[in-house]
Formats: C-alpha cells, structure tokens, sequence
C-alpha cells in the first residue's frame, strides 16, 4: 500500500510531467517504464529517484511532498 507522502509525491509531480515522460525519466537518470510505474502508483520511488525527479522538473523536493498551500484572501 502506498504512503500518503508517495500519493503526495504522484499527485504533485503528474502535472509537471505533463507529456513529457521520456524527457523527464531521462533527465532523473530511469527508464520512462519507472516513471509511468511511479505515476500510477505501482511502485515508490527511492529517495533518491524522489530527489531526482525533482530536479528534472525543476522544483525542490520539498514542494514535491507538501500539501500545496492556500493563499490567504
């Protein structure tokens, strides 16, 4: 069963995917068959496939595994 920071990790990361998985999987140093495994939630990434990741999609972990925050109005 996966961990809600995994399901986090999926759910901010789909959207900055966007399409472009081959690119993304090659920039983070897996094959594009690991990411579509990551995003559907068949297996978790390592940490350092996390951290990885984030970097191929130019963001810091971090906003990768936190809830997104709601601007006060």
């Amino acid at each position: 069963m996966a961990s809600p920071e995994s399901n986090l990790f999926r759910a901010n990361l789909r959207p900055l995917v966007n399409g472009s998985q081959e690119r993304i999987a090659k920039a983070a140093g897996i094959s594009r068959k690991h990411l579509s495994q990551i995003l559907n939630g068949h297996v978790n990434p390592t940490l350092e496939v996390a951290y990885n990741l984030a970097k191929a999609v130019d963001q810091p972990l971090a906003a990768l595994v936190s809830e997104p925050s709601s601007a006060a109005i």
